[in-house]
């Protein structure tokens, strides 16, 4: 009696993802109908909005009246030149490490590295190969 339910039971569910799997199907196709047609050749820009005009992680999930989104863009309004200045900082260190970091080292190392960060599989064969000989 169980193999029966067991078979049962597969079948049933068997049948609920091919049911599943064509009710996505053509959910797919009719967003693709909607969705507007792209030029091939323009690329695809994301705007970029007023990041004083968000409310901090979390804060959208509370119930906020829209007083108080409006008082909490003021408050990141506030702060948000500081920030953006801290983090022109951080990214100017954090260049000016990693060329500190590359005069230590050689010519032959500083090519590979310009190869590994372009892709190159042939110089990503031959940094592991150095890499295993310095050792």
């Amino acid at each position: 009696m169980t193999i029966g339910f067991r078979r049962g039971a597969f079948i049933s569910l068997s049948m609920g993802l091919v049911i599943a799997a064509s009710s996505f199907s053509s959910l797919a196709q009719d967003a693709a109908k909607k969705a507007p047609e792209k030029s091939a050749g323009t690329p695809v820009v994301k705007k970029k909005g007023d990041p004083s005009r968000r409310v901090p992680d979390h804060f959208g999930q509370i119930g906020l009246t829209q007083e108080q989104r409006e008082s909490i863009y003021k408050v990141r309004k506030l702060h948000q030149e500081q920030i953006d200045a801290f983090k022109k900082q951080i990214t100017e260190a954090e260049s000016k490490s990693l060329n500190e970091c590359e005069a230590v080292l050689t010519e032959t190392q500083k090519k590979l590295l310009e190869n590994l960060r372009t892709g190159s599989p042939k110089a990503t064969a031959k940094a592991t190969e150095t890499s295993k000989s310095a050792k």
